[in-house]
């Protein structure tokens, strides 16, 4: 029966994939529900679809007649019809840096190539996220002529897509290409903003967030897992009124004691920088003071929930937001994000500041 419809799916041009598998039809008529990472010269490598944690498994190219992909692409494996594909004269490394909008990959194009008079003229990656066999028609990245080693970075992506990746060569009067590899950009948990994820609240209790965007949650020293109630008096998530006034110790952040929930840590400086190159707008959420800080149709509001002094007392309530990073300087300081009423920039403090923690995901 399955065969049937899936006979009947083809002739109409329709592909129905209820599960979201790739189908691997052999030439016995036997179907292997897959999710294929790599296509060389000579197999197909996949993995089955309801154990995808399991082993990569490998079948020869000549007993596939057809791959039925997830996204409705089909390869018939008519080898009259194929690419130039010369795999021994690639190499490419498996996707690294995966980030929800990039990936990188490490190629080279062999010296045997160049037998036979193919001097290269180009060389780089050809990828789609629609067919799973790319050519240079699709998009493509180059890397110059020649032979030799090669470094692609792949940007502008979509998040959760998977992507189809080969590296090619131009030469006399041909183009030649590599094995295809396949990756897929990572899921933002939160809002992704210039390719950060940042969670929608701040912190309040260690292991927990806020319950809404505006909720300031509570304040957090220089690597100390003790959180204080935005409130005078200041009370931490244990009950206690006695602020600890000691000077923290430690030139590097202790993850031990990030006060993020699991999943989730204390933003670096650099990705605290990176929403001085969002588009923002200082407004309010539900009458509570903030910024929204905005990219590529998604938002995210931070509330300006000032600051806790190195006395202990409340600051600018209201007026500025504060938020921590995990970035030290030396063993004396550790840098923050401030917003105002002009500008977001950060600074340098000293460890017994309690600052607001917006967590980006790991």
């Amino acid at each position: 029966m399955r065969k049937t419809i899936l006979i009947l799916m083809f002739t109409t041009g329709f592909v129905i994939t209820a599960n979201a598998q790739d189908i691997i039809i052999l030439k016995n008529g036997d179907e292997i529900q897959a999710k294929v990472v790599e296509i060389t010269d000579q197999q197909i490598k996949y993995k089955e679809f309801d154990f995808q944690s399991g082993p990569i498994r490998n079948i020869n190219k000549s007993e596939a007649s057809m791959i039925a992909y997830e996204n409705g692409e089909k390869e018939n494996f008519n080898y009259g019809n194929q690419l130039n594909f010369k795999s021994d004269y690639f190499t490419i490394s498996e996707a690294y840096n995966i980030t929800y909008t990039s990936a990188k990959f490490y190629c080279s194009v062999k010296e045997n190539i160049t037998k036979k008079d193919r001097g290269v003229k180009d060389k780089g990656i050809c990828y789609s996220s629609q067919n799973s066999n790319p050519t240079i028609k699709y998009f493509k990245i180059s890397k110059g002529r020649g032979v030799g080693n090669y470094k692609v970075v792949l940007t502008d992506l979509n998040e959760n897509t998977t992507y189809y990746v080969r590296p090619y060569a131009t030469t006399k009067g041909e183009v030649i290409y590599g094995n295809m590899k396949s990756f897929t950009t990572k899921t933002p948990k939160g809002v992704l903003i210039n390719d950060v994820d940042w969670a929608t609240c701040n912190v309040a209790a260690p292991g927990t967030f806020a319950a809404t965007p505006e909720d300031a949650g509570m304040y957090y020293q220089w690597t100390r897992k003790t959180g204080w109630s935005i409130t005078d008096p200041m009370i931490n998530h244990e009950g206690s009124t006695t602020s600890d006034r000691s000077m923290p110790t430690g030139g590097s952040w202790e993850a031990a004691n990030d006060p993020c929930p699991a999943g989730w840590r204390v933003p670096t400086k650099e990705e605290l920088n990176s929403l001085k190159n969002a588009d923002t707008e200082r407004k309010e959420l539900n009458n509570i003071k903030g910024y929204y800080f905005q990219n590529g149709g998604q938002e995210v509001f931070f509330p300006a929930a000032g600051i806790m002094s190195r006395r202990g007392t409340l600051k600018y309530v209201g007026i500025s937001g504060y938020y921590l990073s995990s970035t030290p300087y030396g063993s004396i300081a550790a840098y923050y994000m401030v917003f105002t009423s002009s500008h977001v920039r950060t600074y340098l403090h000293g460890p017994k500041t309690g600052f607001s923690v917006r967590c980006v995901s790991e």
